[in-house]
């Protein structure tokens, strides 16, 4: 059997939620990063998984410092938050962004 590689998912919104959800067909979601204001749709696409809010980069970057994440990377989904060099480099792997905009 196939372990499921882990990940870190940063996102708000509904195109994150239903990127979440189907994300987690394929990885195991360690946490979930989101705004106050996406908790809702957010911990829906996944309700078994922690969840954690923050409403700056400096809140992120706090986060990210004190919590002990295994995941060797992340994706960021419509997360509308600028995620500093320090928080990216937490992760081996970097972190993913897929973007909307052409």
């Amino acid at each position: 059997m196939n372990k499921k590689s882990s990940l870190i998912f940063f996102g708000s919104g509904p195109v994150a939620a239903e990127s979440l959800r189907l994300l987690g067909h394929e990885f195991t979601i360690e946490a979930i990063i989101t705004k106050p204001t996406t908790t809702k749709e957010m911990s829906a696409a996944h309700p078994e998984v922690p969840l954690f809010t923050v409403s700056s980069k400096s809140e992120l970057d706090t986060l990210i410092e004190h919590e002990n994440f295994k995941s060797s990377v992340a994706i960021l989904i419509d997360f509308g938050i600028i995620i500093s060099q320090e928080t990216i480099d937490y992760f081996k792997f970097g972190i993913i962004n897929s973007h909307f905009s052409i």
